[in-house]
């Protein structure tokens, strides 16, 4: 284990994964009336012979400390495909920069206390399984894309993340670039929720990351069902032009990673969050 990763905090523990509602982005939110949203991740590489074993110490640790609406709230997925297979992204979100100063619960503030009991008990009884615990990531939510098509309270079974970067000085062509994308989504009335986020720290400031969450992949739209709904709310002949702006604004020849997570409902907080 590298002695440094062993001291990233806690807190650095989330997602994308799943987007709760933003009003307002960082930008517009002077007076503090409509704050940004920020969500917290965490990656977890686990031996796959310690993994039964991780997995178990997880699920005593949520039961033990994270099981009431007035506990610490975490989620857990496995990520399924892609360069990080069955590595665990652990980590909870929907705060405030103001909630992530002053936290209810300080395993999840920006300068964590390792002293609480249950930042003990995943020191004691969980660090040591883990292979690596990094890289710690903050998303912010994208105000204007979100959207969502699952029964209120439900609980996605899969997420799907895809991060694209973007060109220096192309924010807000980018971000209303994918409020349009919404709106088409939103037309599809589909079985699914839908996100865009920015990558605020832990990495490449330019990446966004579209998340989608579906029970089915056949209730994901596929291009040409996209394609129809976004002619059909923007105009004839929108979709080519939204194409040729995507291809101004994306970084050209820059990777694009695209993963499937899959929750962990036993490993996560019964109270999660169920806007998410």
């Amino acid at each position: 284990m590298n002695n440094r990763t062993r001291k990233l905090p806690l807190w650095i523990s989330l997602a994308i994964l799943i987007l709760s509602q933003s009003q307002a982005p960082a930008q517009e939110s002077i007076d503090g009336a409509n704050p940004a949203i920020f969500h917290i991740v965490r990656f977890i590489e686990v031996e796959t012979k310690n993994r039964d074993a991780f997995v178990k110490a997880v699920e005593e640790k949520t039961r033990k400390y994270n099981a009431t609406a007035d506990s610490s709230q975490w989620w857990t997925y496995q990520i399924l495909n892609g360069p990080r297979a069955n590595t665990y992204a652990r980590g909870f979100g929907g705060v405030t920069a103001a909630q992530l100063d002053s936290p209810k619960f300080p395993a999840q503030g920006l300068g964590a206390d390792w002293n609480p009991d249950e930042a003990q008990y995943w020191k004691t009884h969980i660090q040591p399984l883990e292979k690596s615990a990094g890289n710690g990531e903050i998303w912010r939510e994208i105000t204007g894309t979100r959207y969502h098509g699952l029964p209120k309270g439900s609980q996605a079974r899969f997420v799907r993340h895809r991060k694209w970067k973007m060109l220096p000085g192309m924010y807000q062509r980018l971000e209303a670039h994918y409020q349009k994308l919404t709106e088409a989504i939103a037309a599809s009335k589909r079985p699914v929720n839908w996100g865009v986020g920015r990558l605020e720290m832990g990495g490449d400031f330019m990446t966004y990351a579209e998340t989608i969450s579906f029970n089915k992949l056949e209730d994901t739209l596929l291009a040409d069902q996209l394609s129809h709904h976004y002619n059909k709310l923007h105009g004839e002949g929108s979709w080519k032009e939204f194409l040729l702006e995507h291809s101004r604004i994306m970084q050209p020849n820059a990777k694009v990673m695209t993963e499937v997570w899959e929750f962990k409902p036993t490993m996560s907080s019964t109270a999660l969050d169920k806007s998410q």
